[in-house]
C-alpha cells in the first residue's frame, strides 16, 4: 500500500493506492463522513483487493490528511472531486465502491457519469434516505478547530475500542488476539 498527494484545484487531496494489475479495472473506494478517511475504512481492505486489480482510496478533502478548503462539502462537490480526481489518475472506466457518505457521492456520481462507472458497490449508503439527522454533526466535526484530532484520540483509546468491539462482534473470541476486547 501506497500514500501519494495529488493537488487538484489549489486542495492537497491524500490517497492510497495498491496493486499493479493493469488487466482488470482500477477500484476507487470512497470512505464516509464524520471522522472517516480512507485509512479507516479501507485501509485493511486495499492489499487484499489489490491482488487482481489497482486499488485507489482518497482521503475526500475535509477529511483524514487532505486539506481542508474552504467549499460546500456538499455531494455535487464530491461529485466534481471524484470527476477531478480519476481525470488526474487516468482512471478511465471503473468500478466504484462507498460507504455511507461515499456510497452517496458514487450513487450521485454514477447518475452524473455512468459511461465511466462499470460497477457499482454500495455500502450502508447515504443518500436513499430523506433526510440525514446528525448531518450538523458531521458538519461540525469537519469545520470546528480540533474536532477532528479529539476524536482520532479517541477513537485510538484502547477502553472506547474494547467498548466498540463488545458492542459490533458478536463473537469477540473470533477476532485476533491483538484486537482483544478482554
Amino acid at each position: 500500500m501506497n500514500s501519494h498527494t495529488l493537488t487538484l484545484n489549489n486542495t492537497h487531496v491524500r490517497y492510497l493506492s495498491a496493486g499493479e494489475d493493469t488487466t482488470a479495472p482500477p477500484l476507487l473506494l470512497l470512505h464516509g463522513g464524520g471522522t472517516d478517511s480512507a485509512t479507516l475504512s479501507w485501509g485493511g481492505l486495499l492489499q487484499p483487493l489489490a491482488e487482481t486489480r489497482r486499488v485507489f482510496a482518497p482521503d475526500l478533502p475535509g477529511y483524514g490528511e487532505s486539506d481542508r478548503p474552504i467549499a460546500p462539502y456538499s455531494i455535487p462537490y464530491y461529485v466534481d472531486f471524484v470527476e477531478r480526481f480519476t481525470a488526474a489518475l487516468g482512471l478511465g472506466r471503473f468500478d466504484l465502491a462507498g460507504l455511507s457518505l461515499g456510497g452517496g457521492i458514487s450513487l450521485a456520481y454514477t447518475l452524473a457519469h455512468g459511461e465511466q462507472v462499470r460497477r457499482l458497490i454500495l455500502v450502508d449508503t447515504y443518500g436513499i434516505q430523506p433526510d440525514f439527522p446528525p448531518q450538523f454533526l458531521s458538519y461540525l466535526f469537519v469545520h470546528l478547530p480540533y474536532m477532528t484530532e479529539l476524536t482520532y484520540w479517541l477513537i485510538r483509546s484502547r477502553p472506547l475500542a474494547r467498548a466498540t468491539l463488545r458492542a459490533l462482534i458478536r463473537t469477540p473470541e473470533a477476532l485476533p488476539r491483538t484486537w482483544s476486547t478482554r
